[in-house]
């Protein structure tokens, strides 16, 4: 109710069912691994998980489209997000695949490539309630997901016996070969910039480096 009305008083009452603030999570890995023999290794792994959300039910319709609000919205024109989250499960899936090889004059290649699924978007909306507070609301938890991102790294390095059992080791890595701008993020709330990319994957890097032991 408005901060105006006469006699208005605030009462915070939570109230939970047995099924509620239960959150639950599950992970599934198999590895594959060959150890280095005849110049080369191998590894493959694959990783799967599930998240199942649970948080409070809405109270009442206000709840329902404004969310419970918290402590930073005491003032008028201040800003609070909805805390209720969707409760279908949410998967997230992974995998890796890695190996080097021994070339002649004493040079070795790796390499790996990884792939991740995109975290699920939702849509949000901007509206005031009758504190005339901003409220920003998920009205569409799951619209979509972002892309999977694909690494492709590399490195090539050889190493140089020096006296004394010490040695120096030369190395070129090149992370992200293929360059790939994923987005990672983006815009997800009503207006002008909606959907608007916010961050992408960090672009082709190489890297020259020297390593010396003794």
């Amino acid at each position: 109710v408005p901060r105006t009305l006469s006699g208005r008083t605030v009462e915070n009452i939570v109230q939970m069912t047995n099924a509620e603030s239960r959150n639950s999570y599950d992970a599934f890995g198999v590895t594959f691994s060959k150890q280095y023999s005849n110049n080369w290794s191998f590894l493959t792994s694959f990783d799967a998980s599930r998240a199942v959300l649970k948080d409070m039910d809405p109270r009442n319709p206000n709840e329902a489209l404004y969310g419970p609000g918290n402590s930073t919205n005491s003032t008028p024109g201040s800003t609070t997000t909805n805390q209720y989250r969707s409760r279908l499960p949410e998967w997230s899936f992974s995998g890796r695949l890695s190996g080097s090889y021994q070339l002649p004059w004493g040079i070795l290649y790796a390499g790996s490539f990884t792939a991740q699924s995109g975290e699920w978007f939702g849509r949000d909306v901007a509206v005031r309630d009758s504190n005339n507070a901003t409220l920003y609301v998920t009205v569409e938890p799951h619209v979509d997901r972002y892309p999977w991102v694909n690494l492709f790294d590399n490195r090539i390095s050889k190493r140089f016996s020096l006296f004394g059992g010490q040695q120096i080791e030369a190395m070129v890595d090149v992370f992200n070969t293929l360059n790939v701008n994923t987005i990672t993020a983006q815009t997800n709330r009503n207006g002008s910039a909606y959907l608007q990319p916010t961050t992408i994957t960090a672009p082709r890097v190489a890297r020259l480096s020297l390593r010396y032991k003794f």
